[in-house]
């Protein structure tokens, strides 16, 4: 689904299981794209010898976020799946991932607005625009994952509910098979007979 433009305020109320997992399966592609564009704007501000010129406090900072979002992405690429069946524990590490999300969100505003020493800003410097924009893309990721809060609070409404996924048309290849034999055709008899008589539930 569209999210919402303010961070945090996207509604779930109403959204259905399959928008959920589809929404997830988007955020897993954000966090992957947020950690390499910020990796690679590291590497080229490393490379220019600049990364020194970066106060540790701001450079620690990111390199926390960095595993977060990579323990995020993770969390959320072994849940997507598993949603054919909800669970508590889906759930709860959801929001857990919206509340820390929700910290970095904070205090990245504050190292950049507020303890950002004044003698490093040069926005003269190619080197500290990069800087910038790593603060903008590790900052934005986290505002992106506040949603997750609300996903988790509609989730808990579908625990316990099991998603059975049942074949209504069998495919021809299921009955026709290519073997090695004498016509080079074969039938699977035991499909067949599913397809014309399938099982009593």
């Amino acid at each position: 689904m569209s999210r919402g433009l303010l961070a945090g305020f996207t509604d779930y109320s109403h959204q259905s299981l399959s928008d959920i997992i589809s929404d997830l399966g988007i955020w897993s592609k954000n966090i992957k794209d947020s950690i390499e564009k910020t990796n690679a704007l590291i590497s080229e501000i490393k490379s220019n010898n600049y990364w020194s010129n970066v106060p540790n406090n701001f450079k620690n900072y990111i390199i926390y976020c960095q595993k977060f979002y990579n323990t995020a992405l993770s969390e959320i690429d072994d849940i997507f799946p598993e949603l054919t069946a909800v669970r508590k524990d889906h759930v709860k590490r959801l929001y857990r991932i919206s509340k820390v999300a929700h910290d970095i969100y904070v205090d990245m505003g504050r190292l950049w607005h507020q303890d950002y020493p004044d003698k490093y800003i040069d926005y003269g410097n190619t080197n500290f625009l990069k800087v910038e924009r790593i603060y903008a893309e590790v900052r934005d990721m986290a505002g992106d994952l506040l949603d997750l809060g609300n996903v988790a609070s509609r989730l808990n409404d579908y625990v316990g509910k099991i998603e059975i996924k049942t074949e209504k048309h069998g495919s021809l290849n299921d009955i026709i098979e290519v073997k090695p034999n004498f016509i080079g055709i074969g039938i699977n008899f035991n499909n067949l007979l599913r397809k014309i008589f399938p099982p009593k539930k």
